[in-house]
């Protein structure tokens, strides 16, 4: 079956497609396997019915999962929910932000580049990204879900950061 061109969905429904093998290290961190496993559950059905996301159903989970919304230019994403997690991190709520907001930095390198890679291959990817901070460098794992309250236009993404 496939999806509708253009037809808006109710809010807070998008078409979320299943999670498939991740090309991932072998071992991802806990609370990212933990996810993975929650959201199979969850999202395990064909992408062309319609679901709820309701991030509370990912308990403490949901402190690290960002919504970003793509503009219509379909150039600029923002921040249509900031995780908590890195809002306590910098002292900051961004929702409404753009991704390349430098108030984010240095925890959104590359995440445009991300962001355009989601929009060409329009589905769930795995990254980890080295990023340099005070006292040394760390990894941001980052899980990229595309979703669409229209339908096959990619309008929505659910990032996933630890």
């Amino acid at each position: 079956a496939s999806l509708p061109e253009d037809s808006k969905l109710q809010s807070g429904n998008f078409y979320i497609p299943r999670l498939g093998q991740l090309n991932a290290p072998q071992y991802l961190p806990v609370s990212m396997s933990r996810f993975v496993a929650k959201y199979r559950v969850l999202f395990d059905d064909e992408i062309h019915i319609p679901k709820r996301l309701e991030l509370s159903e990912f308990g403490d989970l949901a402190d690290h999962i960002h919504i970003l919304l793509l503009g219509q230019s379909r150039e600029t994403w923002t921040f249509q929910r900031f995780a908590p997690f890195s809002a306590a991190r910098i002292g900051l709520d961004l929702t409404g932000a753009k991704v390349n907001d430098q108030r984010f930095a240095p925890y959104n390198r590359r995440l445009e580049e991300k962001l355009a890679r989601l929009l060409r291959e329009k589905s769930p990817f795995y990254v980890g990204t080295h990023i340099d901070e005070i006292g040394g460098e760390c990894v941001a794992h980052r899980l990229f879900i595309p979703m669409s309250d229209v339908g096959r236009r990619i309008t929505h993404c659910i990032l996933m950061s630890v």
